[in-house]
């Protein structure tokens, strides 16, 4: 799984929601300025765009769009031209969908066009995609190295489920969650990103560098290129960051959040990266900015949190806290990390508990449904075991089932006394 990043302090691990607005109380802590004064910080340079060319057309990727458009045999009417811009596809973040009118066609005959380009990924000798963690390639650099991680995928999936005739949007989804550690002072958590194609009205496919079709996603909301742009240089800046290339790092932030500023992440990662530069008073601001900003503020909460607590400022960790404290018992990944301690521990009946919190959460997710599985098996229902199996396998792959029956294993090697 690869993903986009964003920063934490090593001692503030902690479970992110992950592409949902989550609004919470944070009254009492210091106003922060202008965003454009924080953006460009300490710096007395003119800022200027780097050109990452992350949606730009290539000749190689132009002829293979055309290639597949003219081999397959499920024609649409009037195929959109790759656009580096995508202006002429309508994209919405609700469940319906608003259809340019050049995309026409059947639903089955979408669904046809997007086999076509699953499998000239998948099942082609002559082109083999290959993960790679540190890919952050533009869609051309994805294609031409056939490598890269999931924003490199995902841009290069929109590509050309675009230049096929459908109409495809870059999607943020939860997931398990992940770290990273950078440096003996910086964690990275990881976020993950995939491709939305869609159907019709009502309906849609989501292609993933992890599975070629992920037919559930939980928690999940479209955007449009330029957010997925700004996290693609946000990918960058950390990159830059590891490196100590700061003022590479600030320049890429500087972008990123140009093209949005309402990515709580994305202002964390500035905000640490002035601490880094030695300027606490800055990455104050940009934490508070972060913590207030309308997507993924966990982090910049609790960079900021860890901040005051080193400060002394008690009265505003306190508030970050406490703030902290309620999204994370709204987050089914927070109630599936209690259960993971429990399952360890051997106490499977506390395990439940934890379990049917995260599923009343989120109902349809299939790592919930597999560690039920387990949990009742180990606790003697072999029924109810065998209830939530089936449960899981009808809304998730094998290799999905593989991985937790490795883990199913694992358990069993440490509870075989």
């Amino acid at each position: 799984m690869e993903y986009f990043r964003s920063l934490a302090l090593l001692t503030a691990t902690h479970l992110l929601l992950i592409g949902c607005a989550h609004q919470s109380s944070l009254t009492g802590l210091p106003a922060p300025v202008s965003s454009e004064l924080i953006m460009q910080g300490p710096s007395t340079e003119v800022m200027k765009p780097v050109d990452v060319g992350f949606m730009a057309d290539s000749p190689s990727l132009t002829g293979f769009a055309e290639q597949l458009l003219a081999a397959n045999n499920h024609q649409l009417f009037s195929p959109l031209r790759l656009s580096s811009s995508g202006d002429n596809i309508a994209t919405t973040t609700q469940v319906s969908r608003i259809y340019d009118t050049t995309v026409v066609g059947t639903p089955r005959q979408r669904k046809a066009r997007i086999d076509d380009i699953i499998n000239s990924f998948y099942r082609n000798d002559n082109y083999q995609f290959q993960y790679q963690a540190d890919g952050n390639f533009s869609a051309a650099e994805a294609f031409e190295r056939q490598a890269g991680n999931c924003v490199a995928f995902s841009a290069l999936m929109v590509k050309l489920a675009r230049s096929q005739g459908l109409e495809a949007s870059f999607q943020i989804v939860e997931t398990l969650p992940g770290w990273d550690q950078i440096d003996a002072e910086t964690v990275m958590y990881i976020r993950h990103i995939n491709t939305n194609i869609g159907i019709s009205a009502y309906e849609s496919i989501n292609v993933d560098i992890n599975s070629p079709r992920d037919a559930v996603t939980v928690r999940s909301r479209l955007i449009s290129d330029q957010e997925a742009e700004a996290e693609f240089l946000n990918n960058l800046a950390i990159d830059a960051l590891a490196s100590d290339d700061f003022s590479l790092a600030h320049q890429l932030l500087y972008q990123s959040l140009s093209l949005n500023d309402q990515s709580g992440g994305s202002w964390s990662n500035l905000g640490t990266l002035y601490r880094r530069m030695g300027y606490d008073d800055w990455a104050e601001q940009a934490f508070l900015k972060g913590a207030t900003a309308l997507y993924n503020v966990e982090t910049a909460q609790s960079n900021l949190e860890r901040f005051y607590r080193q400060r002394q400022q008690l009265a505003y960790a306190d508030i970050l806290a406490d703030a902290l404290q309620e999204y994370r018992e709204s987050n089914p990944i927070t109630h599936q990390r209690r259960a993971r301690e429990q399952m360890i521990a051997g106490d499977f009946d506390a395990a439940i508990d934890h379990l049917e919190v995260a599923l009343a959460i989120a109902p349809n997710l299939h790592s919930t449904l597999y560690m039920l599985a387990i949990s009742h098996e180990f606790s003697g229902d072999n029924e109810l075991a065998d209830s939530y199996q089936q449960a899981a396998n009808d809304i998730s792959e094998q290799r999905d089932s593989l991985r937790f029956e490795a883990k199913r294993q694992a358990l069993l090697s440490i509870h075989s006394d």
